[in-house]
């Protein structure tokens, strides 16, 4: 009989470059998924240095294996990622529970009333600005851990 043992890997405490001043949730753990690798590893810096667990994808088909293999409280990525819309249906249809949970980052104004993520998902404009994304990430945690 094969036992499988499920463990879930931090980094030690004392990896963080700042302790958050603010309370960080239990550790929020968020997926950022784009393209573009340095705007990538920006945000993730970011959101480590405020006691966020983050794990990276370079785009949605690496994004949906995250989601399939982990829970997320919260999910960063790009309108302009190839195959975003696709990515946010296949993640929300797999983890319902992420519904409300994503971060679209955009450099345009959405038209509103358009079908998909518009009505249930929260948008910001770049260039990113990240008392902004802080904020959202923080508004999204208030609701409490994602849901296996």
């Amino acid at each position: 009989m094969v036992q499988v043992v499920q463990v879930r890997v931090r980094p030690p405490r004392g990896y963080m470059d700042h302790v958050p001043s603010q309370p960080t949730f239990d550790m929020l753990t968020v997926l950022v998924v784009d393209d573009d690798r340095e705007l990538r590893e920006s945000l993730c810096a970011f959101l480590r240095q405020r006691g966020c667990s983050v794990t990276a994808a370079a785009g949605g088909v690496e994004g949906l294996q995250a989601v399939i293999l982990d829970t997320f409280d919260v999910v960063v990525t790009d309108t302009q990622l190839h195959g975003s819309e696709w990515f946010w249906r296949q993640a929300t249809t797999l983890r319902p529970g992420l519904r409300g949970r994503f971060i679209f980052c955009t450099a345009e104004q959405l038209s509103l009333g358009v079908d998909g993520p518009t009505d249930s998902e929260r948008f910001i404009l770049k260039p990113i600005r990240s008392d902004t994304l802080w904020q959202e990430v923080q508004a999204i945690g208030v609701r409490g851990r994602t849901p296996s």
